[in-house]
């Protein structure tokens, strides 16, 4: 555990300034990258006096010797058989598979002729430069000064890239793999998704953080959605990560003029990760639905925060936040609903609800408002409990066991949140992850009380 000293501030991660310039971009965006770089010598390291870092444990994080992965095909690059099955388990529309290794992509000939467009950052470089956005043009102040968007904003090495055009439908979903390996790397990656006017899709993202024993990684990623006007996306986020990593994760979505978003996302953490999500409301009639799921057990530590900016009349938002905690996780979760000034019919909720799974997890929860304006609607709530003993003891007078009994409350607690998605499809791919991660709580549990009785 290293301490808060001056010392700290000292700490940098020593990445090589000529990563900035990716192969084949145009000088405009390597001017971009020169500029965020400038940015991000600026900005100290973090550390726990910083007040947005105080209850996180960044101090643990001693990036000594980590160098920037870069993202080249290799010659013998192929698909594993487990990303082919996931492949192969349902009719995508598409598909992309990112790794370190390389990247693979594919798209239905229905999609690509009415101009869809589905690839990896590094070539949509090469094969888009002109139309490559840097960045939106709204602001954050607080990721704006935040050491690891910055980063990435300068040095993402690959990505995922999805453009959408006017008025075209994408009936059956679109599959994103990232699979993270490696030793002592950082991953940089910038996605950027795009649906245009009239048009409408369905994505699944699946992000996987392997390793080996404990060796440390860092994972910094920037989610970029653009919905047009009158335009809809669902949009399935997953993060599965081994618990030597460290995930610093930045998701923005811009919704215009009657656009829609359905926005599930759904972690299990690693040794610490800290998550930003955005949703900018900006045209009249705008609506965003999002559901956050968050497993947790050991010494994971999970900070969120989230933030629903309404800048425009007769907006929508609604945003629901849980997590299922046991052992030492600690979870965080602080939200924002900001009302711009002279705008009116403007609704906005936000929740949050935890579930302590036994004594030992932390919860810190700070729901907040910032309404600027009459005539509109706001309200938030928080709940932290505990399973109910009286529904343990109903399932155990049925035969069931007491760790039974436990997961499967923990399951319906989760599943109510997973239905919030309209696609049965896409509530069994979530359920198989949550039902494999909470067998694995109850087990580890189970486990563990065992050898307590046993030393006794």
């Amino acid at each position: 555990m290293r301490s808060n000293s001056l010392n700290k501030l000292e700490i940098d991660l020593q990445i090589d300034m000529d990563n900035i310039y990716l192969s084949g971009a145009p000088d405009a965006l390597n001017e971009f990258r020169k500029r965020a770089y400038k940015n991000y010598q600026k900005i100290p390291f973090p550390n726990s006096s910083i007040r947005e870092w105080k209850n996180t444990r960044i101090d643990e994080l001693q990036p000594k010797n980590l160098t920037l992965m870069k993202y080249e095909d290799s010659l013998d690059f192929h698909l594993s058989r487990d990303i082919k099955d996931l492949i192969d388990s349902e009719n995508w529309a598409g598909w992309l598979y990112l790794s370190s290794s390389g990247s693979k992509y594919w798209l239905h000939d229905d999609w690509i002729k009415q101009g869809v467009k589905l690839m990896d950052l590094q070539t949509a470089i090469n094969l888009m430069p002109n139309i490559f956005p840097l960045e939106f043009s709204g602001k954050n102040r607080l990721i704006n000064h935040d050491k690891f968007y910055m980063l990435t904003k300068a040095f993402a090495q690959n990505g995922i890239v999805f453009f959408v055009p006017e008025r075209v439908n994408i009936s059956r979903p679109i599959l994103f793999v990232f699979d993270g390996s490696g030793e002592k790397k950082i991953h940089a990656l910038q996605h950027i998704i795009r649906i245009g006017k009239l048009s409408s899709a369905t994505i699944v993202i699946n992000q996987r953080y392997n390793e080996k024993n404990e060796i440390e990684n860092i994972s910094s990623v920037i989610e970029e959605i653009e919905i047009d006007s009158n335009a809809s996306l669902i949009f399935v986020d997953v993060e599965l990560s081994h618990p030597s990593w460290w995930i610093f994760n930045y998701k923005s979505a811009r919704i215009h003029s009657n656009g829609k978003l359905n926005w599930l996302v759904y972690t299990e953490g690693g040794l610490y990760s800290r998550h930003y999500l955005d949703v900018h409301l900006t045209g009249a009639g705008s609506e965003a639905r999002v559901t956050g799921i968050c497993i947790a057990n050991n010494i994971e530590h999970i900070d969120w925060h989230t933030s629903q900016k309404h800048l425009a009349g007769d907006t929508f938002s609604d945003l629901l936040f849980c997590s299922a905690l046991a052992n030492q996780a600690h979870f965080n979760w602080s939200g924002m609903i900001y009302i711009s000034p002279k705008i009116k019919g403007a609704d906005g909720y936000q929740a949050n609800h935890n579930l302590l799974l036994c004594d030992d997890p932390k919860v810190v929860s700070k729901p907040g408002l910032e309404i600027l304006s009459d005539d509109v609607r706001c309200s938030h709530g928080v709940t932290i409990g505990e399973i109910d003993k009286n529904q343990i003891f109903y399932l155990q007078s049925r035969g069931i066991s007491e760790n039974e009994a436990k997961r499967l409350i923990t399951q319906g607690f989760l599943e109510s949140k997973i239905k919030r998605i309209p696609n049965i499809h896409l509530h069994q791919f979530i359920s198989e992850k949550v039902n494999r991660k909470t067998k694995q709580l109850f087990c580890e549990s189970q486990n563990d009380s065992s050898m307590l009785k046993l030393n006794d």
